[in-house]
């Protein structure tokens, strides 16, 4: 299988994202250590940096943070396109090949045994 040039780009746009969100993150952390205190702090690290994203928006102004930010959610914003296009990338790749979709099949068909045929009964004439 070869990797089109689109898939390089994709991954590179990612990998770069995912630099200026560590970052950003970081950067923000910081401050959350020095401004916000040492609880503040581990609520950012324990929240996997979205305390700190949140906390980061509500402060930024008074802290100085809008560039910070606006990177950080730039950054966020091209890795989800990236990852939704190649998701799609892989989807279309994967159903153009033939063993995907011969093994798709099998499992169609092993999923879904035949039902026996049903007999409908005969409905009773009406009486007079």
């Amino acid at each position: 299988m070869t990797v089109s040039a689109l898939t390089i780009i994709l991954y590179v746009f990612v990998a770069a994202s995912a630099i200026v969100s560590l970052v950003c993150g970081i950067m923000v952390l910081i401050q959350m250590f020095k401004k916000g205190g040492v609880g503040m702090g581990i609520l950012g690290l324990l929240t996997c940096f979205l305390g700190a994203y949140i906390w980061g928006w509500i402060k930024s102004r008074e802290l100085q943070l809008t560039k910070i930010m606006l990177a950080w959610t730039a950054a966020i914003v091209v890795s989800f396109i990236a990852n939704l296009f190649g998701g799609v990338m892989a989807a279309q790749t994967l159903a153009k090949d033939p063993e995907f979709q011969r093994a798709y099949q099998e499992a169609l068909e092993q999923q879904q045994p035949e039902a026996p045929p049903v007999e409908i009964p005969a409905t009773p004439e009406p009486q007079n």
